[in-house]
């Protein structure tokens, strides 16, 4: 649907489709690297960019990431910060802020390959502190 005037217009982008391999953990970081970009192109009538924006922003938030997890992947990825920054801010040694990012980009894998992120079944949600809802 092409609007007039507006933003409104449906457009499947297959190459971003066949770029967002949610089970390639490189491209999954892209993607979240992406995510203004991706934001642009939703609001361009961009379907597919919508999708991918939808799904790695509630991944985000709704995966039982722990608070340390969810800061460091927003700002290591989102925000573009150096891991010394986000561990100095943090009192972190930078090795625990590396292992959360890449301890939640593994549980962020895992919910979007296996499509439980979207499943509404409350034994699947769990906590920030990793324990079963």
């Amino acid at each position: 649907m092409v609007g007039s005037g507006s933003y409104t217009r449906d457009v499947f982008n297959q190459p971003l489709a066949d770029f967002a391999d949610y089970s390639n953990l490189r491209r999954l970081r892209q993607l979240y690297r992406m995510l203004d970009s991706l934001d642009q192109l939703a609001k361009m009538g961009d379907m597919t960019a919508f999708a991918i924006h939808c799904d790695l922003t509630t991944a985000l938030q709704y995966t039982g990431l722990t608070n340390l997890q969810r800061e460091s992947i927003q700002r290591a990825y989102m925000d573009g910060e150096r891991i010394v920054d986000i561990a100095y801010d943090m009192g972190r040694d930078e090795v625990s802020v590396v292992d959360s990012i890449n301890g939640g980009m593994k549980r962020i894998r895992r919910m979007l390959e296996s499509g439980q992120l979207y499943n509404r079944d409350e034994s699947v949600q769990e906590s920030t502190d990793g324990t079963s809802a």
